[in-house]
């Protein structure tokens, strides 16, 4: 290169170039992707290269001549020139250095100063800079995670630490309070683990040695002060310090399991007698099939039925019909065999199953029919209660739970048309209909051609007893029977279909009704409309809803439909779709009878964004003792955090309005304020908009 012919000595005497090392010196300059400059003593730019010019934003004739501090950010400067001054006296030094580039971005470099000596004299400096502003920024980024993630480690509500060789080696404060303790460090957080335990987790972390990447445990710790706490660890192998650690969260599910394990109560006790309810019936029947199967016994299936049980609950009220449940169960549970099963799964509908039962099943039945001729004595009342009792044998009498179940409860039936007050043994003439079915059957059918279906209208209030909406029950007024119970044919409309042409005209009357009121210019309020399941699971459902609402041109504000859980767990995929329709029509959704049956938190977090509101089932202010209190308390709290209406319905006494009101529940639906009423009943409270309670209610 021209530019680096140098003179020797004072009588320039020029040094002879090797004109193929010239070569090879200018392509290795010119065509490094360093930056490459040549620098005299001066500090001005003698040469640079192509990379020089494109990594800083300059051309060759910009920087020749000029000095190099003016591409060195000010920063810099100061150790620049005192770095270049020692490379002026020979000694080769690197070092980092931040530049300018011409569009003022800043150049990050790691810069070695190689000085020029011609005959041991220093006559310029040659500066080879790597850019590494990507590593740089790489750098920065990863300072800023570590910060970051040190500020969410410390910031967590989650326990976090790292375990070495079974030894904490860090702890967040989280963690140190959730055990009680100031400091962790150097102990095993195993220790802290209840006894009991502790063998299966080393177990489960010594997995993590063997393959598996990550962990959940769950385990019982044990705080400072002895009390113990549900906790659920997620562990991870690491290398922490070059070696093999274990990095963890500890988080306090306490509250979480208490909550868990009472929603499981739920999801399979009936609430108002503690016996097993359908969901647990259905699968203990299935797995008396199973062993039966395996072991070819037989067992007795025996379904049990309370005879003018409906005739209690009007005549005295609920809380009459809840109490004489309770005992009716009370002394049955004193009777049955040891190895039975008994269950409630409906208002007064019970299950009994009875392994190797054959010779002595009618023994058990005559039992359950005279434990109850003692009179039950309630409030100064004594009365007898009898009950029907339908009897099938497994392999006899069906080889699967429906077919059992169907043929006991045709037995039962037929126990009931015979007088009631005893047992039958299921046999093949039983499966045809009931003559009282098929009569009503009928019935039903001939009710819907002439309209003798009428709907009444239940207020919803609030504590202070302001009209907040209403729900729609349905009423059959039998021209030759008067008032029909619902608990009469709405298992016959379910079983036929003939809900879904019931429903569909519910719904009409309600829309019309809610027109009638905006058009004569009374205050409208919210009203909900049952929604069987028959009619939910439809396909041509949303289609007929829609169909409805455009014929009557209702404002669906004013719209509420009442679901049960059940229909969620029938079909997840088309219960979600389907709510969402209902959403979109503007209609609100409430989940009717929570807390019995299939009630499942899962669930209920599952569409909480679907539902607005959900009812707390009547069986908790049956009998309103401590445990059901605290049960309608946690089902407010966890309504609240879910940002859900909570009404409770059956509410009776002045008590129980008084404990929902500290509880701040949203609405009340019961006798305390008014039965179910015709419309234009209905009408005077709309127009009053507040509703007294009465003196207190008797059902």
């Amino acid at each position: 290169m021209k530019e680096l012919d140098y003179q020797a000595n004072s009588n320039e005497q020029k040094v002879q170039p090797n004109v193929e090392q010239d070569l090879i010196n200018q392509i290795l300059f010119e065509q490094n992707p360093d930056l490459i400059a040549h620098v005299n003593l001066q500090g001005k730019f003698v040469h640079v290269n192509k990379s020089f010019e494109y990594g800083l934003g300059y051309s060759k004739e910009e920087l020749l001549g000029n000095d190099f501090s003016r591409l060195v950010h000010p920063d810099d400067i100061e150790k620049v020139w005192q770095q270049f001054e020692i490379g002026v006296k020979g000694i080769a030094k690197d070092y980092d250095i931040v530049l300018v580039h011409k569009n003022k971005e800043l150049i990050y470099g790691f810069i070695t100063c190689l000085p020029i000596s011609i005959n041991s004299k220093v006559v310029g400096i040659i500066a080879i800079v790597k850019n590494v502003s990507d590593k740089v920024a790489t750098q920065k980024l990863l300072q800023s995670s570590e910060m970051k993630y040190r500020s969410i480690v410390e910031n967590s509500n989650l326990g976090v630490f790292i375990s070495v060789e079974g030894s904490l080696v860090f702890t967040n404060y989280q963690l140190n309070d959730l055990l009680g303790y100031e400091q962790l460090i150097h102990t095993s957080l195993w220790s802290y683990v209840v006894l009991e335990d502790r063998t299966a987790i080393l177990n489960q972390v010594k997995q993590l040695e063997i393959g598996q990447s990550e962990k959940n445990i769950y385990a019982k710790a044990v705080h400072l002060d002895g009390s113990l706490l549900d906790v659920e660890l997620h562990v991870s192998k690491i290398i922490y310090e070059g070696q093999s650690a274990i990095l963890g969260t500890v988080m306090d599910i306490t509250e979480k399991k208490k909550l868990y394990e009472l929603n499981e109560y739920f999801a399979y006790h009936d609430p108002l007698t503690d016996l097993p309810n359908r969901r647990m019936f259905e699968k203990e029947l299935q797995n008396q099939l199973l062993l039966a199967t395996n072991s070819r016994n037989s067992f007795a299936l025996i379904a049990l039925d309370l005879d003018r049980f409906k005739y209690i609950n009007d005549s005295l009220g609920h809380e009459a019909g809840s109490a004489v449940l309770r005992m009716v169960t009370d002394r049955w549970k004193q009777i049955i065999p040891k190895n039975s099963f008994l269950a409630r799964v409906g208002g007064d509908e019970f299950f009994l199953i009875v392994p190797g039962a054959n010779d002595t099943i009618q023994e058990v039945a005559i039992s359950l029919l005279t434990t109850l001729h003692e009179p039950f004595q309630y409030n100064h009342y004594e009365f007898t209660v009898t009950t029907s009792v339908g009897i099938t044998f497994y392999p006899y009498h069906g080889t699967n739970a429906n077919s059992l179940i169907k043929n006991a409860d045709a037995a039962l039936y037929y126990a009931k048309e015979n007088g009631k007050n005893n047992y039958q043994i299921f046999t093949q003439s039983m499966n045809e209909k009931t003559e009282k079915n098929f009569r009503l059957e009928n019935e039903l059918r001939q009710a819907l051609r002439y309209q003798e279906f009428e709907v009444f209208y239940q207020p919803r209030v609030d504590t202070e007893g302001k009209l907040i909406s209403a729900e729609a029950l349905l009423r059959w007024k039998h021209k030759e029977r008067g008032f029909v119970p619902p608990s009469d044919f709405i298992p016959i409309a379910e079983e036929t279909g003939l809900i879904i042409p019931i429903g569909n005209l519910v719904l009409n009357k309600v829309c019309q009704y809610i027109v009638e009121l905006k058009r004569q210019g009374y205050p409208v309020v919210p009203i909900s409309v049952n929604i069987s399941a028959k009619q939910f699971m439809q396909v041509e459902f949303i289609r007929e809803i829609e169909s409805i609402l455009h014929q009557t041109e209702v404002d669906t504000r004013y719209l509420e439909f009442e679901i049960t859980e059940t229909l969620l767990i029938l079909d997840e995929n088309r219960a979600r779709d389907t709510l969402s329709d209902i959403q979109q029509l503007g209609i609100r959704v409430s989940l009717d009878d929570f807390g019995t049956g299939y009630s499942s938190l899962g669930y209920l977090t599952q569409f909480s964004h679907l539902i607005s509101a959900i009812k707390i089932d009547r069986s908790f202010f049956f009998q309103f003792n401590e445990k059901n209190k605290q049960i309608v308390k946690m089902i407010i709290r966890l309504a609240q955090e879910l940002h859900l209406r909570v009404v409770a319905e059956g509410i009776e006494k002045s008590a129980q309005l008084n404990f929902l009101k500290n509880e701040d529940c949203h609405e009340i639906q019961g006798y305390l304020f008014s039965p179910p009423v015709p419309s234009n009943h209905f009408l005077d409270f709309v127009v009053i908009g507040h509703i007294s309670t009465n003196s207190e209610s008797t059902g």
